[in-house]
């Protein structure tokens, strides 16, 4: 019985992978390069991000006033650098999809040192190929099904490789070159790759299992977003984002502060973005949104008031997908594995087509290219053939 699930899981793995197989490849390499986006971005365009270290940054507000005078869509975000030598990076929205920019300021001057269109950087362009195939949420779909057909390739191949073990004819070394160099890759990724796949799963139909997640996890705190008073703009003097910076770090002292999003509308709230020491997200799992007009909290979510599930839903799956739960290590680690997945298509599809030449060459296999031990063609082979495994490049079980 053994012995017959082993067979047919061979052919399971040989169609996913011949099938969505390119798939995989294409979302392994963009990975392998998106693993590193921040710093390819950075050595790309030195003359926007880089600053002289060791001045005095100015006042937010007086950095606010700088953009909003050089013209343009409103300010919706502000990211705070996370280094004495990077730039900091103001996002400006307007109504209109394209009309969005990011505009980079040098926090020791002030002064505005570029700004390009929301989306044009060469890693944003390769960030939409990884997530969506260039097609929009019917591309996101594609990939999730290709994060799939990625497990089942992974546990499939897992399977195989404990149950058979390929015997190498000394006829013909080198077409068991590609299927070793493929049962040896595919072991050793086998772990990272099974985590990249499920935290990609996640993050891809996420949104459209959050009623179900809700369920399990409860609603998160932040899925409302509270409304400002203007009735209390007569009695109060609104708090500048110097000052609604001082009060988030005055609530979490041992946070830095990532983000800040300043109030849209009468009813908008200032959002401030924090990262806590033990947060993998490197821009913070812990929001705190403000009053605009009396800048007390008005919501106040950290990630230490969640439970464990929702950390292991919500939380845990960008930075385990990214890498960066393990630091520079961890982004090396999935940078590889994705150019992995590359090697492990090159070779299967190698090996598949070196079985396929080899069986048309003695007449075996026909027109059906996924003919398995136990086969009438399989049969029909020479019994030196059979001896030395070259018929089908038959793989006997382990002992």
């Amino acid at each position: 019985m053994k012995i017959k699930a082993t067979r047919w899981l061979r052919v399971l793995h040989r169609l996913v992978g011949l099938g969505p197989g390119l798939l995989i490849a294409w979302t392994g390499l963009t990975g392998s390069v998106l693993a590193f986006h921040r710093e390819i971005d950075h050595r790309l365009n030195p003359a926007l991000w880089r600053v002289e270290p060791g001045g005095r940054a100015a006042p937010l507000e007086q950095i606010r006033a700088l953009v909003e005078a050089s013209g343009g869509p409103p300010i919706r975000m502000l990211l705070l650098p996370q280094r004495s030598d990077q730039a900091m990076l103001v996002l400006l929205a307007g109504r209109s999809p394209t009309d969005r920019w990011e505009v980079f300021v040098d926090p020791n001057g002030p002064r505005i040192l570029g700004r390009r269109r929301f989306g044009s950087a060469w890693t944003e362009w390769l960030k939409r190929a990884h997530v969506e195939v260039f097609v929009g949420w019917p591309g996101r779909l594609l990939v999730g099904a290709g994060g799939i057909a990625s497990l089942a390739l992974s546990l499939s191949g897992a399977w195989l490789w404990w149950r058979t073990r390929p015997r190498c004819s000394p006829t013909s070394p080198r077409r068991w070159l590609a299927l070793r160099l493929h049962r040896r890759v595919g072991v050793l990724s086998l772990a990272p790759l099974t985590v990249l796949a499920t935290t990609g799963l996640i993050l891809i139909f996420r949104p459209y299992l959050t009623p179900v997640l809700n369920l399990a996890t409860g609603p998160m705190p932040l899925d409302v977003a509270p409304r400002s008073s203007p009735e209390s703009q007569r009695d109060s003097t609104p708090p500048t984002l110097d000052q609604i910076r001082d009060r988030a770090l005055a609530a979490y002292p041992d946070a830095r502060i990532t983000r800040i999003y300043p109030p849209e509308g009468p009813e908008g709230t200032f959002a401030v973005r924090l990262r806590l020491p033990e947060e993998a997200n490197p821009h913070g799992n812990t929001a705190l949104r403000f009053d605009r007009y009396r800048g007390n909290i008005v919501q106040n979510h950290g990630s230490r008031m969640t439970s464990a599930v929702q950390k292991t839903l919500w939380y845990a799956p960008y930075p385990w997908h990214t890498g960066d739960a393990l630091g520079f290590f961890g982004r090396v680690l999935v940078s590889v594995s994705g150019l992995a997945t590359v090697g492990l298509t090159a070779t299967g599809v190698h090996h598949w087509n070196q079985r396929r030449r080899a069986r048309r060459s003695r007449g075996l296999a026909g027109k059906n290219p996924f003919v398995i031990e136990g086969s009438d063609a399989f049969q029909q082979a020479s019994p030196t053939a059979l001896a030395t495994g070259e018929a089908s490049g038959r793989q006997s079980p382990r002992a």
